[in-house]
């Protein structure tokens, strides 16, 4: 049988459909920032089922019927507005945390910043100090070799704390958005997509 998910907002005591959340501004693929906001994915059965009807219990969880709602995996409690901000700011730390990792563009390449990567820079900078006149080919990132020496080392670090700066410069933004907010709404108007995403 088909499944229709359709979310639910603990806010407004409503349900909403894809296409609904997208009118409202919102991503509905983005769970993680919807959970915070306290919208959550629900389904009914059968599909046809009107999704402005529903029943509820009395402690607001979907009851579930062969024909009504039920929870999907979630306590469909409201969520306040502090609980949501700190959510939020985990998601907008798992983003920036993404957008760090997923690499840089230097000298017509992209070249790895994931975690092992910044290992295997710090091991560099290691061997340079030690023997300014090593040169080595680097991996840059998969399918892609580059000739690596100190000059080319001191290029790539500036433009890799660049972008570093430029995720950190990017959260502290996010951050400082939620924490201007006052309600669930404003935080529903928050960009907590990287940029490049």
């Amino acid at each position: 049988m088909e499944v229709l998910v359709v979310f639910f907002d603990t806010t407004t005591q409503h349900c909403y459909t894809a296409a609904g959340l997208r009118q409202r501004g919102l991503n509905p693929e983005n769970m993680p920032a919807l959970v915070a906001m306290g919208i959550h994915p629900v389904r009914h059965n059968p599909p046809a089922y009107d999704a402005n009807l529903y029943t509820l219990e009395p402690d607001g969880v979907p009851a579930p019927a062969s024909d009504g709602w039920y929870e999907q995996r979630y306590s469909l409690a409201p969520v306040a507005v502090d609980a949501a901000k700190a959510r939020l700011k985990v998601v907008v730390q798992n983003e920036k945390c993404h957008m760090r990792d997923r690499g840089v563009e230097f000298e017509g390449m992209t070249w790895d910043t994931d975690g092992a990567a910044r290992i295997a820079y710090v091991e560099m900078a290691a061997k340079l100090q030690s023997d300014p006149d090593y040169t080595t080919i680097w991996r840059a990132s998969p399918g892609s070799w580059a000739s690596m020496d100190a000059a080319t080392f001191a290029r790539f670090q500036a433009v890799y704390e660049a972008h570093v700066q430029t995720c950190f410069a990017w959260q502290a933004e996010r951050e400082a958005e939620i924490d201007a907010c006052t309600s669930i709404d404003e935080l529903a108007t928050v960009t907590l997509a990287a940029p490049g995403k």
